[in-house]
């Protein structure tokens, strides 16, 4: 992102695009785990079944609201299998996720901007 706009780019476009592309990249996350295939998961993602299950524990009864959380490292893509794997909303998933990778984004903007001008 701050190469981008380093270059000059417009900040809403990169903004845009950049929060359309990594919710569509957590949505792939969200439908391995609604296909509910522990192998795909293991081999792509690289995210262990037992992560998913303890996720799952944690995020009983918080549902797809969780998906605003999707942006952080490490955690994010288990979030996004474990709500596919709950059966989560997927507009409700793709909405909230949007908005996180969305704010997350234009923190980061506001950030690179006070930094470099």
């Amino acid at each position: 992102m701050s190469i981008v706009l380093s270059y000059g780019l417009d900040p809403v476009a990169c903004l845009m695009y950049a929060s359309i592309g990594n919710t569509l990249g957590g949505m792939t996350c969200y439908w391995i785990g609604l296909l509910g295939k522990v192998e795909w998961m293991e081999k792509y993602l690289k995210i262990k079944y037992e992560k998913v299950e303890k996720m799952q524990r944690w995020m009983q009864h918080k549902g797809a609201v969780l998906a605003l959380l999707a942006f952080l490292p490490v955690v994010g893509d288990v979030i996004a299998v474990s709500l596919g794997f709950m059966r989560s909303n997927a507009w409700y998933v793709f909405l909230f996720m949007f908005i996180g990778k969305t704010v997350r984004y234009a923190v980061w903007m506001q950030v690179h901007f006070a930094i470099f001008g």
